[in-house]
């Protein structure tokens, strides 16, 4: 109970000293109440999380062999050697990481029964000599232990949710139709820019796009279901507006879950939504306001996301590197022409995006890619035609494969564009360099020096308006 009471504390002393000092100073009572509210609640829900979930509620020894018995929660994650699967024990939160080979398969909701050693997490040191807290990663999503290889007999099948379990269906039947249609990697490429599904690129190709810096595209960006959304808004346009709305946020949520529900995906989502209503109700689309009640959404259901996800961090950095800095870098590339695919904005979009990470990326794994702001721009444009090409390709192709001929066609056409592209920037020399050491407090540092020149900006802005005010005026007096 203890957490409950520290929360409670917590929320009535902060609200008794800000309506004092609101009373005192008056700056705006109401807003500074719903700020300390809010950073009250959040407080108050990181000390019942970390009480709550620091240990976990069955405890087992390290390298000792046990018989445990759970139900897979999320879809096996098939790399190219093995699979990777997330089971949760019988009446408990804990969940185990479990590593198994690449066949048999096994599926969402299945029940295990598994014997072998159970191993602690340890964190590791990557390419880059970074170390990754993988302890913290895992247990954000109370997974305490790890199984490598056990022996496993499947006691039953189907005890999760239906709707998950139906939705992964759909999206196993939409790979495999990809995979009777298309070789590959143009299999692998369009499963994970349409479903996040990459398990059949193999590491050296998803290097390949690490290194420069579209790799983003193959695990399902907020860019993506971006497009997804307004794949769906436009389908559904005939509905009307209420009617659209309805059935395209709820569309937009059910692809969420079928996709995995990532940090990145669930925040893409929850602001997609947002907009969606906005357009409703009637209200300007705030997209700064979507970014921060998505993040304050998802850190109130799990605030550990804040630290140790890292898709969560980029993600967040790299949308409102879109929303602040996009509209200034259009003004300055105006020697960049619009196009038919709108260059200008493509190019805005990539640096912004790039500026925005890079501190981050440069702490987090010491890798920067010199060529990522020129293979956006260059394959950018195409996701948007090659997912609608794609998922026309599966529909008729599930219909006639001999009809779907064309459309196969022109999207076998754009992958081989984009592998291509990539293929040949991987290969320079000066696609990416490392760097040996970058501290947090050079992160820091980065983003206040962001802060400093937006302010310095908008003043100036704010300066300049006001000039302008007063000799017009003057010149009408």
């Amino acid at each position: 109970m203890w957490p409950e009471l520290v929360w409670q504390l917590q929320f009535f002393i902060y609200t008794v000293i800000l309506f004092v000092i609101s009373i005192v100073n008056r700056p705006r009572p109401l807003f500074l109440l719903l700020l300390i509210f809010c950073v009250a609640l959040g407080w108050g829900r990181m000390w019942w999380w970390q009480a709550q979930y620091e240990n976990p509620d069955i405890l087992l020894q390290d390298k000792t062999e046990y018989q445990l018995e759970g139900v897979v929660v999320t879809e096996p994650d098939q790399r190219e050697y093995n699979t990777r699967m997330v089971v949760r024990l019988h009446e408990s939160d804990t969940s185990v990481l479990a590593l198994t080979p690449r066949y048999p398969e096994y599926q969402y909701g299945d029940v295990l029964r598994m014997r072998g050693e159970v191993r602690f997490p340890d964190n590791f040191i990557g390419d880059t000599g970074r170390t990754f807290n993988y302890v913290e990663y895992l247990k954000k999503d109370l997974i305490y232990y790890q199984m490598f290889y056990p022996e496993i007999e499947v006691m039953g099948q189907g005890a999760a949710n239906p709707i998950t379990a139906w939705l992964l269906e759909t999206k196993h039947a939409f790979i495999g139709q990809i995979n009777r249609v298309l070789g590959e990697p143009h299999a692998s490429l369009l499963g994970g820019l349409t479903v996040g599904a990459k398990s059949s690129m193999g590491e050296e190709l998803l290097d390949d796009f690490r290194r420069t810096g579209v790799v983003h595209m193959v695990v399902l960006s907020g860019f993506n279901v971006t497009v997804i959304a307004e794949i769906i808004m436009r389908l559904l346009s005939f509905l009307g507006l209420t009617l659209s709305a309805v059935f395209g946020s709820i569309s937009i949520f059910l692809f969420a879950v079928m996709t995995g529900a990532s940090a990145t995906i669930v925040r893409a989502s929850i602001m997609a939504v947002l907009v969606i209503i906005a357009r409703v109700v009637g209200r300007p689309d705030d997209i700064v306001r979507a970014l921060c009640i998505a993040g304050c959404l998802m850190l109130f259901h799990n605030p550990m996301l804040l630290v140790f996800d890292p898709s969560f961090q980029l993600s967040f950095m790299a949308t409102l590197g879109l929303i602040v800095m996009v509209p200034w870098l259009e003004k300055k590339l105006a020697w960049v022409p619009r196009t038919t695919i709108d260059l200008r904005g493509l190019v805005a979009a990539s640096l912004a995006a790039q500026v925005f990470v890079t501190p981050l990326l440069l702490w987090m794994m010491g890798e920067l890619s010199l060529v990522s702001p020129i293979v956006n721009i260059l394959v950018l444009w195409a996701v948007p035609p090659v997912m609608a090409s794609g998922f026309i390709m599966v529909i008729i192709s599930g219909i006639s494969e001999p009809f779907s001929l064309p459309i196969t066609l022109v999207t076998h056409t754009i992958l081989l564009y984009i592998l291509k592209t990539v293929d040949v920037f991987a290969t320079l020399p000066f696609a990416s360099f490392t760097l040996p050491s970058f501290s947090f407090a050079w992160v820091v540092a980065s983003y206040i020096l962001y802060v400093l020149v937006a302010k310095r900006k908008t003043i100036l802005i704010l300066v300049f308006d006001q000039k302008h005010k007063r000799r017009v005026g003057s010149e009408r007096s």
